[in-house]
């Protein structure tokens, strides 16, 4: 029977600008909200293993990042939040994929 055994790296892949996951944030969807009393939000949208709504980290499941899909700079949207629904203007949106 074969034995698959793990042989320690003697070197390190080069990692600029990225995450614990490897991931760039460049390389990640971001956007600048503005909701109705006019605070400006910045959101990245990361994997579910990756969010941290506090640091601007939002899975692509949840409800806000879900609304977004498909919308436009200038878009109003409304998501259900865990404190309620809130709308925002989207005044900015990075997508680093081409249509």
């Amino acid at each position: 029977m074969a034995t698959c055994r793990k042989t320690p790296s003697t070197t390190r892949p080069a990692r600029s600008r990225a995450s614990s996951k490897g991931a760039s944030t460049s390389s990640r969807p971001r956007l600048k909200l503005e909701d109705e009393t006019g605070k400006e939000y910045r959101y990245w949208i990361v994997g579910s293993d990756e969010s941290d709504p506090a640091k601007g980290r939002i899975s692509i499941l949840s409800p806000l990042a879900r609304t977004l899909i498909g919308k436009n700079v200038g878009d109003s949207v409304t998501a259900q939040l865990p404190n309620g629904k809130k709308t925002f203007e989207i005044l900015e949106a990075n997508f680093p994929w081409k249509e």
